[in-house]
């Protein structure tokens, strides 16, 4: 299970090669250039020298890599790269962070790896994440890469400045994340969505008091979010009506910077967060449940509203379909209880690639061969393959326009263990305009089309992209104490009484002004109007 799979997701929520031997001349780059783009002969590959190579990408949680042949992507790939790969994949979260870790400590860290934004910039401090080199990392050499990217964001996306180890990963601009809510628990209540605080916590109270399932058992509740035992995340409703939205954010009205986890109102947030859950509305599991046991009780119908990716019809692996198994009635839509309030940023990268410094050190001639294959994921070839399968296979073309053949798709793929979401890590799902393409699923429904329609017509705010901490910035302890804070006010409110003094010492003892006067700093630089950083508890 996925939750947010677009923050994550998710969001969570994000596919990539050219062929480049080791010689540096001109000559040899553009002739390898070919190769990887497709227009290679066999004798170009067998100059290859084979290599073995380990990757590590994020999958969905029913994500299983096939054997052999049934694994297209690799079968194809290890051909005409020359190249055997030890392909691992777990969804992205603690337990693939964990696993990580593990592989890196015991000096087996995977030659190319997808990893999460807020971990980049500690495995970049400790030397765990390789420079790829301008050499091999521009247009010339990766114009499938460039194509989703400029080299002047791709510059702008490093940790510091003229490195080139971290990644870009491209996402889709247009986020398909909303709060969602059991429609048939609403028309089983006769209550319409809610449009405002005090009609929403009616929703939640009567989702949880007034049996919207009809099976006469209290077992359900309003309302869930992850909080994996550490953090309270701001798919609480709560954010969104004190006017706090995403992570970090220019306010359209003030042109300040401000924060969903140290903003004043953070405080009116976790009161009325409290609240709910004082009055048994939240699922008493929320805090220590990971987004896939949230997940999990959702199309168990336990829930009725969580924030996550909207579910379509045409997803064989979406909420909506999983929950119809056990409820053939069930509908799922997006809704907005804020009408005047936007619902999301415009996403920006939260994910990276990286090349392993073991494989720099010891391994330096596989990086031209990583580097093309990155390029072949995000060719127009890489991308249709990883995404939608085998031409006349799994889909077919006239032009620029793909029609997908769902029942293959689902006998191939999704039945052989949904690989291809491994596969198209670094490359976004359902945002195939860099290439001109257009794809048409015949399963998209008219209910597919109207809640599509729902979430484009959300208003979205602006940011910057790319933030890097000042040189040497305890990240990982800032994030722990940033959360910990919150966790103390909501759970502790006999010992902390009040919210001002505990985001005045976490601003002013933390690191949390200095880090905040820097994002804003690179907000100006980026053209974006914002005031200058000014701590909003006084100095």
């Amino acid at each position: 299970m996925k939750l947010l799979k677009a923050l994550s997701i998710v969001w969570l929520i994000v596919g990539l090669g050219i062929v480049t031997a080791c010689s540096s001349s001109s000559e040899k780059n553009n002739a390898n250039s070919s190769t990887a783009q497709g227009g290679g002969n066999a004798a170009e590959v067998d100059e290859l020298e084979h290599m073995d190579l380990s990757f590590y990408f994020p999958g969905s949680a029913d994500t299983v890599m096939p054997r052999g042949d049934d694994d297209f992507v690799k079968a194809y790939l290890e051909d005409k790269f020359n190249v055997s790969i030890a392909f691992d994949t777990l969804p992205f979260g603690d337990e693939f962070n964990t696993r990580l870790n593990l592989k890196i400590s015991s000096g087996d860290a995977p030659d190319l790896m997808a990893i999460s934004g807020t971990s980049t910039v500690q495995l970049f401090a400790d030397g765990v994440m390789g420079e790829m080199g301008s050499d091999r990392v521009n247009p010339n050499v990766m114009p499938n890469f460039f194509k989703w990217v400029t080299p002047e964001v791709f510059a702008n996306y490093q940790i510091e400045k003229n490195s080139t180890a971290r990644g870009y990963i491209p996402v889709n601009p247009k986020p398909m994340t909303s709060l969602l809510i059991r429609k048939d628990w609403l028309d089983a209540l006769d209550l319409d969505y809610p449009t405002n605080y005090e009609e929403l916590t009616e929703v939640v109270r009567a989702f949880t008091q007034d049996d919207p399932d009809g099976n006469n058992k209290n077992d359900t509740y309003g309302f869930s979010a992850p909080g994996n035992g550490k953090a309270v995340y701001p798919y609480f409703p709560q954010f969104s009506y004190h006017g706090l939205y995403n992570v970090m954010f220019v306010d359209p009205k003030t042109k300040d910077f401000r924060t969903v986890y140290t903003d004043p109102k953070v405080g009116d947030v976790l009161d009325d967060i409290r609240a709910w859950i004082d009055e048994g509305y939240v699922d008493p599991d929320w805090f220590l449940s990971s987004s896939e046991k949230v997940a999990q009780k959702f199309v168990e119908g336990r829930i009725g509203m969580i924030w996550d990716l909207v579910p379509l019809d045409s997803d064989p692996n979406s909420y909506l379909n999983q929950l119809k198994q056990l409820y053939p009635d069930a509908d799922v839509r997006p809704f907005n209880p804020f009408p005047d309030h936007p619902v999301n940023i415009k996403i920006e990268p939260g994910y990276s690639w990286s090349i392993s410094q073991r494989t720099v050190d010891k391994s330096p001639q596989k990086i031209d061969r990583i580097i093309q294959i990155v390029d072949w994921l995000f060719s127009e070839e890489g991308y249709l393959m990883t995404h939608y399968g085998i031409e006349d296979k799994h889909y077919t073309r006239s032009g620029n326009k793909i029609t997908l053949i769902p029942e293959k798709y689902e006998e191939d793929v999704i039945n052989k263990g949904n690989f291809l979401v491994a596969w198209h890590a670094l490359t976004p799902e359902r945002y195939i305009e860099p290439l001109g393409l257009e794809v048409i699923d015949p399963t998209m429904t008219e209910r597919d089309r109207e809640v599509i329609n729902v979430v484009n017509d959300y208003a979205l705010l602006q940011t910057a992209t790319g933030y890097i901490p000042p040189e040497g910035f305890d990240f990982g302890s800032f994030a722990t104490k940033r959360a910990e804070i919150q966790v103390q006010y909501l759970f502790e409110k006999e010992k902390h009484p009040e919210w001002i003094p505990l985001l005045h010492d976490f601003l002013t003892n933390y690191g949390a002004n200095d880090l905040y006067n820097a994002y804003v700093e690179q907000t100006q630089a980026s053209g974006v109007d914002v005031n200058d950083w000014v701590s909003p508890t006084g100095n």
